[in-house]
């Protein structure tokens, strides 16, 4: 899984966990909604992986926040 946020990677969720939590930033959401956010910002700007969003972080932030 990775955080719709800061996204880090985090342990693989168990299909009976419907809350992701990220360790990095803390941030929570449901794992669908937390889903949807990284599938998003991906889509947004044009990667091919959650990899490259990851290596583009800076040009993410706006306020101290992911602009998704």
């Amino acid at each position: 899984m990775t955080c719709g946020r800061c996204f880090a990677r985090t342990k693989r969720l168990e299909l009976h966990e419907r809350n992701f939590r990220c360790e990095a930033c803390g941030f929570a959401d449901s794992r669908d909604r937390n889903a949807a956010r990284v599938i998003l910002a991906v889509a947004e700007r044009g990667h091919v992986g959650v990899e490259d969003v990851r290596q583009s972080d800076h040009l993410l932030r706006v306020g101290g926040s992911v602009a998704v």
